[in-house]
Parts: structure tokens; sequence; C-alpha cells
């Protein structure tokens, strides 16, 4: 560990989030709801380090100060980025600076560089990491002055893989602006149930396990997948291919979620693995039945009352479950009244806040 230069004195503590994008994506939603809470204790700015994106405009509507990193020629020169935040940082000193998924490695550099305490919030599992990239980021683990993991299943694997000391990082859960979602009315699915999945469009996240297992559901049924990623076109071609490409909409990226999520009969997550599972906490405050993969960290969040859970990428049992649920709707829809409650009374973006805000004092201070 290294002295802490003090930073100029501001009338309000200098806080800065840095990002890889403004992609409307898990932790770039938890980025804006944390700063957004945090704007009236801390002179907040967000900084995306690789472009903005689709939540840019939402950035700056709720008056959060955004800056996108200058673009090279040629794309992104990491070299660049730390050299820009260096002089950046040097001019205008924070007092606190949290780092996210990629932007931890190079922003990292540059607190080393300039003596300023960095908290890393480590989203996901890393297993899909190259080598080389776990080695960066083991450079990255090492040199922060705090690690905050978003589950208990994800602090264990940066516990072992990276060798961090339990005194210097914990858990603070992802928590939900419930205010954004109006709970579903208390009805049967009907004749027609639509189902939905929100998510990155990747192999990981699971999307065609779904579409065969629908494909094996013999009752009607609407699909609606809202996300946007690198296997859209592979997706829609296993629909086809399926023949129930007419019964799903690709809707892509949206900024009505919660207005969808009001709709939904039944929400789908069929991940390999997940880190945070924002989005199930999301259906969760709707009070939209869930059904999910058999993975620890829901079992961490909710009690087995809660949810339904189906084995990792089993079409078989994925179309059973479905089936069972739409069969005995009344069952799920107590489930998802007691999923609800949990949320709002744990998950919170207010919970979340003040974990947070404890940690960036006790730093400062």
């Amino acid at each position: 560990m290294f002295a802490i230069i003090k930073p100029m004195s501001f009338s309000k503590p200098r806080l800065v989030h840095v990002v890889w994008t403004l992609r409307r994506a898990g932790a770039e939603r938890m980025v804006f709801d944390l700063c957004q809470a945090f704007l009236k204790e801390y002179s907040v700015e967000v900084i995306a380090l690789n472009g903005g994106g689709e939540m840019e405009a939402e950035y700056r509507a709720a008056g959060i100060t955004i800056t996108i990193a200058p673009k090279t020629r040629g794309g992104v020169d990491r070299r660049k980025l730390i050299d820009w935040l260096i002089a950046r940082w040097s001019e205008h000193r924070p007092h606190i600076v949290n780092t996210h998924l990629d932007a931890d490695v190079w922003a990292g550099f540059a607190c080393r560089k300039l003596r300023i305490p960095q908290v890393i919030t480590a989203h996901s599992h890393e297993d899909e990491y190259s080598w080389f990239k776990q080695l960066l980021r083991w450079r990255a683990y090492r040199g922060a002055q705090y690690v905050v993991s978003v589950s208990e299943s994800v602090q264990q694997m940066v516990t072992h893989r990276y060798g961090i000391k339990t005194s210097l990082q914990s858990v603070i859960p992802v928590g939900i602006d419930g205010s954004r979602f109006v709970p579903r009315h208390v009805h049967h699915a009907g004749d027609m149930p639509h189902l939905i999945m929100v998510g990155r469009l990747t192999k990981e996240k699971g999307q065609e396990t779904v579409l065969e297992a629908l494909a094996s559901v013999h009752r009607p049924w609407t699909l609606e997948i809202i996300g946007e990623g690198p296997d859209r076109i592979s997706l829609q071609r296993k629909a086809e291919m399926l023949g129930i490409m007419p019964r799903i909409t690709f809707a892509g990226s949206v900024d009505n979620v919660p207005e969808r999520l009001r709709h939904a009969d039944l929400f789908l997550l069929a991940s390999h693995h997940e880190g945070q599972a924002i989005a199930v906490r999301e259906a969760a405050v709707a009070q939209v039945p869930i059904l999910v993969s058999s993975l620890s960290i829901f079992n961490e969040v909710f009690p087995p009352d809660t949810l339904a859970f189906a084995p990792i990428g089993n079409v078989e049992a994925w179309a059973k479950a479905i089936s069972d649920i739409l069969n005995q709707y009344g069952h799920a829809i107590e489930r998802a009244h007691r999923a609800r409650k949990i949320v709002q009374e744990l998950y919170t973006v207010e919970v979340m806040k003040e974990s947070y805000n404890q940690l960036y004092r006790r730093l400062i201070g």
C-alpha cells in the first residue's frame, strides 16, 4: 500500500466512476442508480473509456456529469487512455475513483501513478477471460485500495483467483430503484401467456436453451427478447429453424423495460453463469413470476419459495418447468409476491448507497 496524496479542496468530495461504455447493461444501470443517489453528497462524474451508448442521454438527463474519452485513430489505444486520465486527474484530482469491468485495468494504472484511491467493483466471475487478461486484472486487483463484489460467489472468485485479502474487500449487492417499476397486476396468464427475456444476446445467457425448450411446449405462448449482442442473428435463425419465429419478438435495446415487465406473465433467464443478475431483481420487484438457471447467485438472494429453477442447458427440463409454471400459475403468482418483498426489503438503491458511502468516507478520511 502507498501513501495517499490528498486531493485539492472541494465543497464536496470528488467521486469518479469509470466504465468502459454507456451501453444499456447491468453494470451501467448500477452505476447510473448509484451516481444519481450520490449527487447531493458528492461531486460526481462518470468517465466512459470506449465511447458512449444508449444510456448516455439518460445519464445527462439525471444531471450526472459524463465524459467520453477521446478516440484515437484505429480504435482504442490503451496507453493513450492512461496518459489522458493521468493528465485529466493531475489537474482535477478525485478523492475516490470507482472502476468497473474493463475500465479496472486502465484506470488502475492512472490511479497508481497519481496515488488516488481506487475501488474496484467486481461484477462477474470472469471465467471467459484469457490468461493475459486475467494477468492484467490480477495487477489491477492487487493495486486497488479496496474491492467490492456484487455477490458472495464473485467475492470467492476474487479471493481465490487473485489472492485479495478478505480485509480489503466486501460484498455490496446491487440495489434496484423500485420507483421505476409498477407491480404487475395479480392476474392469471390467460390463453396466450406472454414470456419475456432481458439480457445481452450471447451464448452464456442461454437464450438458445429457451428457444429449444419453447419449441416443445405444447400450448400457446409469445416471447419477447430484450437486448442486443453478437448472437442476435444466430438466435433468429434458430427460431426460424424451430418454426417458432412468428411467436417471438426481438425487441433490441429498449429504455422502457419496466413498462414491458408490467405486461409479462413469466420472466426467463437461462444463463450459464451470473455475477449480479440485475434483470432478475427488476422482474422480482415488478412482481413477475420468474424461472432461472440453477445458479448459486440466485440462492444468495432469493429463498427457494420465491423462484422456479431449471438445470443449466437442459432443454427437456426447461420445457417441463415452463409448462408446469403455466399450468399451475396460482403458485407462480404467490412466489412472485414473496420475491418482490425480498427485493423491496434488502436490495434497494438506498441500501447499496449507504454501504458504498461508508466505504468511500473511510477511504477518504
